[in-house]
């Protein structure tokens, strides 16, 4: 995949629906509908999480809810993977019988531009450390701490784009099943 003509297409769309269209398609053609190996996937968000700034893992409420029973017997895992220290990407894999894929989900309102309208559902989130609060900490391990963190494509530059395509290009080719 060359990286900067699919940001330019991102860039240089004319609104911002079709941008987030170009920015999922771009991880769907990174992906390329790799099975991907649970032992490999673990070892590479440990080793890019060890050499990371540490920050709170929230979830996507939205996607938590409709997904419930899929997360909570572990056919569904959801995905932190830093890209750099003040952000990261937050993702899901499904678990299947031999092996983990990316969580597909149909596109809503804003990126049903173009066909194909399933794509991997991949955010660009802030990275935040709520760690040394206690306050913050104990509102989210009951649930009721609300704060979305993700980075709306019109926030995005072309660098933090390449940064989030090239980290998961690097994790699908370490962790693709061979």
């Amino acid at each position: 995949m060359d990286l900067s003509s699919q940001v330019k297409k991102i860039v240089s769309a004319e609104d911002n629906s079709l941008s987030f269209h170009y920015w999922l398609e771009g991880f769907d053609i990174i992906n390329n509908n790799a099975s991907l190996d649970s032992g490999l996937v673990d070892q590479y968000i440990d080793y890019v999480v060890q050499n990371s700034k540490p920050f709170t893992k929230l979830l996507d409420g939205s996607f938590y809810v409709n997904n419930y029973d899929a997360i909570t017997e572990q056919k569904v895992r959801i995905i932190h993977l830093p890209v750099d220290d003040d952000s990261h990407l937050l993702f899901s894999l499904i678990t299947t019988d031999f092996a983990e894929k990316l969580f597909y989900i149909d596109c809503d309102k804003h990126c049903r531009v173009l066909s194909p309208y399933r794509f991997p559902g991949v955010k660009l989130r802030r990275s935040m450390d709520f760690s040394k609060n206690p306050e913050i900490m104990k509102s989210i391990s009951k649930g009721t701490f609300f704060y979305d963190p993700t980075i709306s494509i019109n926030m995005m530059n072309p660098d933090m784009i390449i940064e989030s395509y090239t980290i998961m290009k690097n994790f699908i080719e370490y962790a693709k099943k061979t």
